[in-house]
Protein backbone atom coordinates (compact mmCIF):
# COMPACT_ATOMS: atom_id res chain seq x y z
CA UNK A 1 0.00 0.00 0.00
CA UNK A 2 3.01 2.30 0.75
CA UNK A 3 4.55 1.74 -2.70
CA UNK A 4 1.17 2.49 -4.69
CA UNK A 5 0.87 6.28 -2.96
CA UNK A 6 4.34 6.47 -3.15
CA UNK A 7 3.99 5.88 -7.31
CA UNK A 8 0.99 7.57 -7.02
CA UNK A 9 2.99 10.78 -5.80
CA UNK A 10 5.97 10.64 -8.33
CA UNK A 11 2.99 10.40 -11.00
CA UNK A 12 1.25 13.65 -9.76
CA UNK A 13 4.83 15.63 -9.16
CA UNK A 14 5.87 15.09 -12.44
CA UNK A 15 2.66 15.68 -14.26
CA UNK A 16 2.93 18.93 -12.47
CA UNK A 17 6.00 20.16 -13.24
CA UNK A 18 5.79 19.06 -16.78
CA UNK A 19 2.68 21.19 -16.74
CA UNK A 20 4.21 24.27 -15.34
CA UNK A 21 6.73 23.80 -18.07
CA UNK A 22 4.56 24.00 -20.80
CA UNK A 23 2.01 27.20 -19.54
CA UNK A 24 5.58 29.26 -18.56
CA UNK A 25 6.80 28.64 -22.09
CA UNK A 26 4.11 29.75 -23.73
CA UNK A 27 3.34 32.43 -21.79
CA UNK A 28 6.69 33.88 -22.45
CA UNK A 29 6.51 33.26 -26.14
CA UNK A 30 3.33 34.89 -26.23
CA UNK A 31 4.36 38.46 -24.18
CA UNK A 32 7.76 38.32 -26.80
CA UNK A 33 5.75 38.23 -29.25
CA UNK A 34 2.86 40.76 -28.91
CA UNK A 35 5.50 43.61 -27.55
CA UNK A 36 7.19 43.57 -30.55
CA UNK A 37 5.77 46.96 -31.53
CA UNK A 38 2.21 48.17 -30.18
CA UNK A 39 -0.52 50.40 -31.53
CA UNK A 40 -1.96 52.83 -29.11
CA UNK A 41 -2.17 51.35 -25.23
CA UNK A 42 -2.71 53.08 -21.62
CA UNK A 43 -5.33 55.17 -23.01
CA UNK A 44 -6.17 58.24 -21.18
CA UNK A 45 -9.18 60.36 -21.29
CA UNK A 46 -9.27 63.81 -19.53
CA UNK A 47 -12.53 66.19 -19.80
CA UNK A 48 -12.63 69.44 -17.73
CA UNK A 49 -15.97 70.29 -16.75
CA UNK A 50 -15.60 73.65 -16.13
CA UNK A 51 -14.24 74.17 -20.27
CA UNK A 52 -15.59 71.54 -22.36
CA UNK A 53 -12.01 71.41 -22.72
CA UNK A 54 -10.81 67.84 -23.55
CA UNK A 55 -7.91 65.72 -23.95
CA UNK A 56 -6.49 61.43 -24.92
CA UNK A 57 -3.02 60.08 -24.00
CA UNK A 58 -1.85 57.05 -24.84
CA UNK A 59 1.68 55.16 -25.39
CA UNK A 60 2.83 52.97 -27.85
CA UNK A 61 5.80 50.60 -27.16
CA UNK A 62 8.87 49.56 -29.67
CA UNK A 63 11.44 47.41 -29.05
CA UNK A 64 13.58 48.76 -32.00
CA UNK A 65 13.36 52.28 -33.96
CA UNK A 66 10.34 52.35 -35.91
CA UNK A 67 8.75 54.45 -38.36
CA UNK A 68 4.86 54.82 -37.86
CA UNK A 69 2.81 57.04 -40.35
CA UNK A 70 -0.83 58.70 -38.66
CA UNK A 71 -3.26 60.46 -40.32
CA UNK A 72 -4.53 63.31 -38.39
CA UNK A 73 -8.05 65.12 -39.05
CA UNK A 74 -9.24 68.15 -37.10
CA UNK A 75 -12.92 69.80 -37.39
CA UNK A 76 -14.61 72.71 -35.76
CA UNK A 77 -13.95 76.42 -34.91
CA UNK A 78 -11.87 75.30 -31.51
CA UNK A 79 -8.42 74.60 -31.72
CA UNK A 80 -6.20 71.44 -31.17
CA UNK A 81 -2.97 70.38 -29.72
CA UNK A 82 -1.19 67.06 -30.61
CA UNK A 83 2.16 66.02 -29.50
CA UNK A 84 3.60 62.94 -31.15
CA UNK A 85 5.85 60.66 -29.03
CA UNK A 86 6.97 64.14 -27.50
CA UNK A 87 9.06 65.30 -30.66
CA UNK A 88 6.35 66.27 -33.19
CA UNK A 89 3.99 69.26 -31.69
CA UNK A 90 0.79 69.50 -34.15
CA UNK A 91 -0.85 72.96 -33.41
CA UNK A 92 -3.29 75.21 -35.96
CA UNK A 93 -0.21 77.38 -36.73
CA UNK A 94 1.74 74.46 -37.87
CA UNK A 95 -0.40 72.47 -39.57
CA UNK A 96 -3.74 71.61 -42.18
CA UNK A 97 -6.45 70.04 -40.05
CA UNK A 98 -6.16 67.26 -42.22
CA UNK A 99 -2.52 65.50 -43.20
CA UNK A 100 -0.27 62.55 -43.01
CA UNK A 101 2.73 62.44 -41.03
CA UNK A 102 5.48 60.21 -40.26
CA UNK A 103 7.06 59.73 -37.21
CA UNK A 104 10.43 57.80 -35.67
CA UNK A 105 9.83 56.11 -32.52
CA UNK A 106 12.54 55.43 -29.96
CA UNK A 107 12.77 52.09 -28.60
CA UNK A 108 10.72 51.88 -25.65
CA UNK A 109 7.69 53.74 -24.91
CA UNK A 110 6.42 56.39 -26.82
CA UNK A 111 3.66 59.10 -25.59
CA UNK A 112 1.40 60.38 -27.04
CA UNK A 113 -1.18 63.54 -26.47
CA UNK A 114 -4.36 65.14 -28.02
CA UNK A 115 -5.82 67.98 -26.94
CA UNK A 116 -9.28 70.40 -28.38
CA UNK A 117 -8.79 73.44 -26.74
CA UNK A 118 -11.35 76.58 -26.78
CA UNK A 119 -10.38 80.52 -26.74
CA UNK A 120 -14.40 81.44 -26.31
CA UNK A 121 -17.38 80.26 -25.35
CA UNK A 122 -19.56 79.02 -28.27
CA UNK A 123 -16.84 76.33 -29.72
CA UNK A 124 -16.75 72.84 -30.56
CA UNK A 125 -13.85 70.63 -31.67
CA UNK A 126 -13.16 66.85 -32.53
CA UNK A 127 -9.10 65.68 -33.42
CA UNK A 128 -8.08 62.56 -34.72
CA UNK A 129 -5.07 60.86 -34.43
CA UNK A 130 -5.04 57.02 -36.73
CA UNK A 131 -1.98 54.70 -37.01
CA UNK A 132 -1.44 53.93 -41.17
CA UNK A 133 1.26 52.04 -40.69
CA UNK A 134 4.32 50.85 -39.33
CA UNK A 135 7.73 51.04 -40.94
CA UNK A 136 5.63 51.18 -44.23
CA UNK A 137 3.56 48.40 -44.12
CA UNK A 138 -0.39 48.39 -43.39
CA UNK A 139 -1.09 47.54 -39.58
CA UNK A 140 -1.54 43.66 -38.72
CA UNK A 141 -0.69 41.84 -35.68
CA UNK A 142 0.12 44.80 -33.28
CA UNK A 143 -2.38 44.86 -30.24
CA UNK A 144 -4.46 48.12 -29.24
CA UNK A 145 -6.18 50.54 -30.38
CA UNK A 146 -5.23 52.20 -34.10
CA UNK A 147 -6.64 55.29 -32.89
CA UNK A 148 -6.99 58.29 -30.40
CA UNK A 149 -10.24 60.21 -30.62
CA UNK A 150 -11.41 62.89 -28.64
CA UNK A 151 -14.12 66.17 -28.63
CA UNK A 152 -15.71 69.00 -26.75
CA UNK A 153 -17.79 71.68 -26.81
CA UNK A 154 -17.49 75.44 -25.14
CA UNK A 155 -20.32 77.01 -23.92
CA UNK A 156 -18.81 78.64 -20.49
CA UNK A 157 -18.68 82.28 -19.85
CA UNK A 158 -18.10 83.87 -16.35
CA UNK A 159 -21.37 84.32 -15.02
CA UNK A 160 -20.85 88.17 -13.93
CA UNK A 161 -19.12 89.42 -17.17
CA UNK A 162 -19.63 88.40 -20.74
CA UNK A 163 -15.63 87.75 -21.39
CA UNK A 164 -15.00 84.11 -22.04
CA UNK A 165 -12.89 82.59 -19.27
CA UNK A 166 -10.12 81.21 -21.98
CA UNK A 167 -7.30 83.55 -22.89
CA UNK A 168 -4.06 82.95 -25.40
CA UNK A 169 -1.17 83.22 -23.76
CA UNK A 170 1.63 86.05 -25.22
CA UNK A 171 4.37 84.06 -24.80
CA UNK A 172 4.05 80.42 -25.81
CA UNK A 173 0.57 81.12 -27.74
CA UNK A 174 -1.39 78.39 -25.83
CA UNK A 175 -4.95 78.66 -25.23
CA UNK A 176 -5.49 78.28 -22.00
CA UNK A 177 -8.78 78.09 -19.88
CA UNK A 178 -9.56 78.90 -16.36
CA UNK A 179 -5.75 79.15 -14.90
CA UNK A 180 -3.81 81.91 -14.07
CA UNK A 181 -0.82 81.08 -16.08
CA UNK A 182 -0.06 79.16 -19.16
CA UNK A 183 -0.10 75.38 -18.74
CA UNK A 184 2.73 75.29 -21.29
CA UNK A 185 5.27 77.77 -20.33
CA UNK A 186 4.57 79.18 -17.19
CA UNK A 187 3.62 83.04 -18.33
CA UNK A 188 1.06 84.60 -16.53
CA UNK A 189 -2.51 85.14 -17.54
CA UNK A 190 -2.67 89.22 -18.94
CA UNK A 191 -5.11 91.01 -16.76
Amino acid sequence: MKLFYAISLITFILFSSCEQTINSENKTSVTRVSTTNTLFTNIKEYTRPLTGESSIEAEIFCTKPTIYTFIFAYNGNGSYWVSLAGKVLLYPSNSATFRTISVNLNPGRNQFAVDVLFSKGNQQGEARLVIDRIDGKKCGTEEGYIDLTTAGISQIHDLVITEPMHWICLKCGRLNSTEYSSENCGHKKPS
